[in-house]
């Protein structure tokens, strides 16, 4: 499979040497046992004026170095709990985010943190603004599409001082490495919203692109990757997985269920479905128009015949050639 990775910052890994001895950042409602992994030694990222609202969901930044002996006990057993969940659940809420190489205390990374959470979405050329929101990029489910959609300073912008992430994504490790994005130091590229300064603006555009990731997720473990597929082909196949979606809403006005069925045909049979001649673009719609098509009923126009094809042919992405999309 001739498939070619455009993030350098991004790598297939292995699992820390030490999961222990390490910087953890985790999310306590991830856990079975939500009261216990509250009770850790860790730092909350608290977003500026988060008043009384629940903080069990906020990231925490913990120092295993600081943990007692029952606590990385505990801790041990949760991972090995969360393994095994994650095996039969790839896509569930889980509670270890991410390992982290930083020459900061927790206090200083989470503080670097927590001021990123909250964010407003902005497209200053039309005018359009979303709501504000609570951003879990941290969430290893979302992680890797941030790394692939964010621009290399604004992702050197968001790690700060952490120079190495590393995080498991559907059943595979992953490093961003800082080093690999820039050289100047923490460029701010994340500017304050002019009507609430403790709101980061971020573009409206990589906003609606950010929100296409859970059914990306969805898309690639509909797939069932064998083990051959590496970690950066799985992101190639993510970004083909993104395009899919674009074109299910802007051409066929799919969406929800039906867009992430064509985006997993469009992945899974490449340039044989996407190429399709029946597969008729709708005329283009105002923004404002929420009319939305099936997907049954766009592919009903293929012949059975094409369909039962389609079917038996091998993915294109674990064959010896370029990814085919159209």
């Amino acid at each position: 499979m001739t498939m070619t990775v455009s993030y350098p910052w991004l790598q297939g890994s292995i699992p820390p040497d030490n999961l222990f001895n390490n910087v953890m950042l985790f999310d306590a409602s991830g856990f079975s046992d939500v009261g216990h992994a509250e009770q850790l030694p860790a730092r909350v990222c608290e977003p500026v004026n988060w008043g009384l609202l629940a903080k069990t969901a906020l990231p925490r930044v913990l120092e295993l170095s600081r943990c007692a002996a029952d606590e990385l006990e505990w801790l041990e057993y949760a991972l090995a709990e969360q393994n095994a969940f994650s095996q039969s659940m790839p896509l569930a809420h889980v509670g270890f985010c991410a390992w982290l190489d930083t020459d900061q205390d927790a206090s200083n990374t989470a503080d670097h943190l927590r001021y990123l959470l909250k964010v407003l979405p902005v497209d200053r050329a039309s005018g359009l603004q979303g709501s504000a929101s609570f951003w879990r990029f941290y969430d290893p489910r979302i992680f890797p599409h941030v790394c692939r959609l964010l621009s290399p300073d604004q992702l050197a912008s968001l790690m700060g001082p952490i120079s190495r992430w590393q995080f498991q994504w559907l059943g595979n490790w992953y490093e961003c490495q800082r080093d690999a994005l820039i050289e100047s130091p923490f460029p701010k590229a994340f500017p304050k919203a002019e009507r609430d300064n403790t709101l980061n603006e971020i573009s409206l555009v990589l906003w609606t692109e950010l929100e296409r990731a859970p059914q990306i997720n969805q898309i690639l473990t509909r797939l069932a990757l064998p083990e051959s597929v590496s970690g950066s082909q799985r992101l190639v196949l993510a970004d083909q997985a993104q395009k899919a979606l674009a074109i299910a809403d802007q051409s066929y006005w799919l969406a929800g269920e039906d867009a992430i069925e064509y985006g997993f045909y469009a992945v899974r049979y490449g340039r044989a479905f996407t190429g399709l001649p029946q597969l008729t673009p709708l005329p283009d719609r105002s923004i404002w128009d929420q009319t939305r098509y099936s997907f049954d009923r766009l592919l009903d126009a293929v012949p059975a015949k094409q369909r039962e094809q389609l079917e038996h042919m091998p993915a294109p992405y674990l064959v010896d050639v370029p990814v085919p999309y159209g």
